[in-house]
């Protein structure tokens, strides 16, 4: 059991959000209920890869890179699970998209 992003935030999320949720999730006495996974959707990606393909993400809203949010999430003792499409945006793309992008 876990929790994923997308049911309450859409692609409204950051490292900061995560994280917060992460904490909560620990706080609450949830994951000692057995929750244990936090799956990241929609919102991490906007569709920019590097000249290699690979995909980048926005260092101001992920500091660190997905990385450290992982890292974070595993120190805290849980499974990250991350959304990924093969296309140049993820299906969330077109609902909510975010000012700016």
């Amino acid at each position: 059991m876990g929790w994923a992003s997308w049911n309450s935030l859409a692609s409204q999320i950051d490292y900061d959000t995560i994280k917060a949720q992460v904490d909560a999730l620990v706080s609450s006495g949830m994951a000692e209920a057995g929750y244990e996974y936090v799956n990241i959707d929609e919102g991490w990606w906007w569709g920019t890869r590097d000249s290699k393909g690979n995909i980048t993400v926005d260092t101001e809203q992920w500091p660190g890179g997905m990385k450290a949010i992982a890292d974070y999430i595993h120190g805290k003792g849980l499974k990250a699970g991350i959304y990924t499409d093969a296309g140049k945006n993820g299906c969330g793309y077109f609902y909510p998209t975010p000012p700016g992008t």
